[in-house]
Parts: C-alpha cells; sequence; structure tokens
C-alpha cells in the first residue's frame, strides 16, 4: 500500500533522521498538493519547523502558488 501525504506527514515527526529525510524527499516530489498538509501542520505544531522549512524549501515554486493562493484568500 502507498502511503499517502497525512503518512509522510507523519513521519516528518520520526525521531530516526532516515525516516523523516525520506518524507521530506517524497512530499517535495509530491508538490503542491502537499502544500495544505504542510501548512496545517505548522499551524498545530505537529511537526519540528525546521523540517517543513526544508520540504518547502525543496518544493520550490511547487509551494509558492498554493501558498499564494491561501494569503489571497484570506485577506
Amino acid at each position: 500500500m502507498a502511503k499517502t501525504v497525512a503518512d509522510w506527514i507523519q513521519d516528518l515527526q520520526s525521531e530516526d533522521k532516515a525516516v523523516w529525510k525520506e518524507a521530506v524527499r517524497a512530499l517535495s516530489y509530491i508538490g503542491s498538493d502537499a502544500t495544505q498538509p504542510l501548512l496545517d501542520a505548522i499551524v498545530n505544531k505537529t511537526v519540528p519547523q525546521e523540517r517543513i522549512s526544508q520540504t518547502l524549501a525543496q518544493m520550490g515554486q511547487d509551494a509558492l502558488e498554493p501558498i499564494n493562493q491561501m494569503l489571497i484568500g484570506s485577506t
């Protein structure tokens, strides 16, 4: 069974560096579909901030458009 975005987000919480590094890699490949769950994890403080930042940085442009849309929609 393939992992979902939620599974990878949960793996970001792991104390095992190999596990959370793989989650960063997987989420960065998923791209914009992972942006909202990552932002939810920031708000809910369920995942160490530096791991989310690393993931979003690797996502690059894929992360920016959904974030932009959320910010525009919240004004």
